[in-house]
């Protein structure tokens, strides 16, 4: 996956993807990135029923962009209620789904799936700008989850939690977007609230719908990368590329390397 792998600081996940097709309205087709349940080494971190992703399918036209993601959470919790891990290296910190980030030619986008929380611990949004140390979770605005909003970079699993490395989370994964327009009540693109639905046991579905323009499809119809780990812990994560021409993000994928840099 070539530069692919610089979204992925810890483990990389197996990743498999069907290459979206044009079709003769100027839509694509809807792309699957699939992460087999069980699959990889280690496929998941931890309880599979509270971290494992099995697919993202994207599907992208001249004025919308469609999620569809299948994966475990928190033993099927449709809510998406934050929730704690005992037992772990992060067992003080609130634990949530992460931003499902997408990197196109000109710009990086960030879709959190939830509200921001308080008190530090964050469920989607932005962090305000300081030093980040081990055992100072970010502190993060209000976001609209569902919504599309374009941001500069992106915190990793451990700043998110204000955790060191350990073996059982991706402390280096990416799993919130930051700067940019993240915390502002206006979104770059506006979208329905995420539709979350069981489908039995611990797996859930979440489907995204937002209404975007030209210019968006522009730039992804190229090729773009997307990001998205199952939580702030970074348990299990999916990357994946469609497809990667030469030249693909004049920002760079060392925006998502730098993006763990702690700037905003």
């Amino acid at each position: 996956m070539g530069r692919l792998g610089r979204f992925a600081a810890g483990a990389a996940a197996v990743l498999g993807f069907c290459v979206a097709t044009t079709l003769g309205n100027g839509a694509r087709a809807g792309t699957l990135f699939s992460d087999p349940y069980g699959v990889g080494a280690p496929d998941v971190l931890g309880p599979p029923a509270d971290f494992d992703i099995q697919s993202l399918e994207l599907t992208l036209t001249t004025s919308s962009l469609a999620i569809q993601v299948r994966m475990n959470y928190h033993d099927g919790d449709t809510t998406l209620a934050p929730f704690s891990e005992p037992g772990t290296s992060f067992a003080g910190s609130q634990l949530s789904v992460g931003d499902i980030l997408i990197q196109g030619h000109s710009n990086l986008w960030a879709i959190p799936l939830v509200p921001s929380g308080a008190g530090g611990i964050g469920i989607g949004g932005y962090a305000l700008m300081g030093p980040i140390a081990v055992d100072a979770p970010i502190t993060r605005g209000q976001v609209l989850p569902g919504n599309m909003y374009r941001v500069t970079g992106s915190f990793t699993a451990g700043q998110a939690l204000g955790v060191g490395a350990a073996a059982d989370l991706r402390a280096g994964e990416a799993v919130w977007g930051t700067g940019g327009n993240l915390g502002v009540a206006s979104p770059d693109y506006p979208g329905y609230l995420p539709v979350v639905t069981s489908l039995g046991g611990p797996e859930i579905a979440i489907a995204l719908n937002i209404s975007t323009d030209q210019a968006f499809y522009n730039d992804l119809s190229h090729g773009y990368r997307i990001h998205f780990a199952s939580t702030t812990c970074a348990c299990d994560v999916l990357d994946g590329a469609v497809p990667e021409p030469a030249g693909l993000g004049l920002l760079g994928m060392g925006l998502l390397a730098a993006l763990v840099r702690r700037r905003i």
